[in-house]
């Protein structure tokens, strides 16, 4: 329900990493995302990639498993829309049997890539992964979560830019509440009407008005 980089709790983003290939052989290529707490990488199967050339650009461990999808796309546009599941071989955790705990770096490994695309158009990685925001304390409204990538091969260690996410909530105020009578007696009913707004910055699901009855004596 939220705009541009706005994100509540429960709400997922989509990343979207890009890496340009140098011409010859990149070897042992490793990219991994530097989730902050609280997001989780969600291994839901929704992780895409493609391998953007105009044919000279391949991997050794990502290839086409699958007849009808590619991960190897004739472009020089890294704006293009991956859609070619990477393999869960190629997914692994920070910290391997924490099935993805919040704030846990997915490191995606695209083995030996070999460009042979020799000409003036640069190639490139892309990645496409999800994660969600999650329900913990330190999520709350203002404030941001920031991401960036890391890059990793033979002679090479470079960081991304960083992406910002702000964090918003729904604040339930009551405003006002009033009965139709001012005096009852034993028997009589008293109708409540409860006025309460929603002055935050997204949608509040699941609203519970609880109420508690006075007593007297």
């Amino acid at each position: 329900d939220t705009a541009g980089n706005n994100l509540t709790i429960g709400e997922i983003a989509r990343y979207r990493l890009v890496v340009q290939i140098p011409e010859g052989n990149t070897d042992n290529l490793q990219i991994a995302d530097l989730l902050p707490s609280g997001l989780r990488y969600l291994d839901d199967s929704s992780t895409k990639i493609a391998l953007i050339s105009e044919g000279g650009l391949v991997s050794s461990t990502i290839t086409d498993g699958d007849p009808g999808a590619s991960p190897n796309l004739a472009s020089s546009n890294p704006s293009v829309t991956p859609d070619f599941d990477l393999p869960p071989g190629a997914i692994a955790e920070e910290n391997p049997d924490n099935n993805f705990a919040a704030g846990e770096n997915p490191i995606f490994s695209l083995g030996n890539l070999t460009n042979t695309d020799n000409d003036l158009n640069s190639e490139f990685v892309v990645i496409e992964f999800n994660a969600i925001v999650e329900n913990v304390a330190s999520n709350q409204d203002p404030g941001t979560l920031d991401n960036q990538f890391n890059v990793t091969a033979t002679n090479t260690d470079l960081n991304s830019n960083v992406v910002s996410i702000n964090l918003v909530e729904p604040a339930i105020n009551t405003v006002d509440i009033q009965t139709d009578i001012q005096r009852a007696d034993a028997g009589d009913t008293v109708n409540f009407t409860v006025t309460y707004t929603n002055t935050g910055n997204s949608t509040a699901y699941e609203v519970w008005l609880l109420a508690n009855p006075a007593t007297s004596t």
